[in-house]
C-alpha cells in the first residue's frame, strides 16, 4: 500500500515548525521501510528535496521543490498555507542568520 505523500507531510511537520532533522528523516525513512516503492515516488522526492532545502535554509531549494510538485500535483490552499508558513521559517532563520 502506497503512503500518502500527505500523511508523511502531516508527521514530517515537527521538522518544518521545530527544525528537528532527525525527526524528519526518520519519519520519512519509516514511510519509505512501510512501502519501499515510495522511495521512488514523485511525492517522496518532494518531501527529500523540501526536507534538504529547509535544513541548507535555501528558499530557492525549497520554491523549486514545490514548483515540481505543482506540475504533476495540485496544490489546494492548505498546502499553499503550510508551504507558506515552512518559507516563513526559512526567511525568519537566515534573518536571524544574518545578525549573527
Amino acid at each position: 500500500m502506497l503512503v500518502p505523500c500527505w500523511r508523511c507531510i502531516l508527521n514530517i511537520k515537527s521538522y518544518f515548525y521545530f527544525q528537528d532533522n532527525v525527526s524528519a528523516s526518520n519519519w520519512l525513512d519509516k514511510y519509505i521501510s512501510e512501502d519501499p516503492t515510495f522511495d521512488h515516488d514523485r511525492q517522496c522526492n518532494f518531501l527529500k528535496e523540501a526536507i534538504e532545502a529547509v535544513k541548507e535554509k535555501n528558499e530557492n531549494n525549497f520554491k523549486a521543490a514545490v514548483t515540481k510538485l505543482k506540475n504533476y500535483s495540485e496544490i489546494d490552499k492548505w498546502r499553499i498555507n503550510m508551504f507558506t508558513k515552512v518559507l516563513e521559517v526559512i526567511k525568519k532563520e537566515n534573518n536571524e542568520d544574518d545578525y549573527l
